[in-house]
């Protein structure tokens, strides 16, 4: 859904402690004139296998987790500030990655995310269907 914006987005990569690779990106696009909407996106694929599953927190098997969720499920965090002057567009993007580092990348590098996180889109699918 996010696609439409990122045609040549800026990147960048880093590896978490929790060894899960984080995407930034600016997806930023022109508006009319000098004017901006400025998009900072963050992304992490978190992969559903064993490992990253330990079978003592697990009620489900990894089988079916993988049968509801595919190979991967995807944390994607998005900041949208819109009609911004092209004199304020970097330093806006700025402070939204830094708000981002500071609140949300400490969360994201646990070492418990990957299955909090991979739990909790199980639970949400599964309750959907019920």
């Amino acid at each position: 859904m996010i696609k439409q914006f990122e045609t040549d987005p800026s990147m960048e990569q880093e590896k978490m402690a929790n060894g899960l690779d984080l995407h930034l990106m600016d997806a930023s696009r022109k508006l009319i004139g000098d004017r901006w909407l400025v998009r900072f996106m963050a992304r992490v694929q978190v992969p559903v296998s064993a490992e990253i599953l330990p079978k003592e927190q697990l009620t489900e098997s990894v089988k079916d987790m993988k049968n509801t969720l595919g190979d991967s499920v995807t944390y994607e965090y998005v900041s949208e500030r819109n009609f911004i002057d092209v004199d304020e567009k970097e330093k806006i993007f700025r402070e939204e990655k830094a708000s981002f580092m500071e609140k949300v990348y400490p969360y994201l590098n646990r070492n418990d995310f990957p299955v909090r996180f991979v739990l909790s889109q199980y639970r949400k699918k599964t309750e959907k269907r019920a």
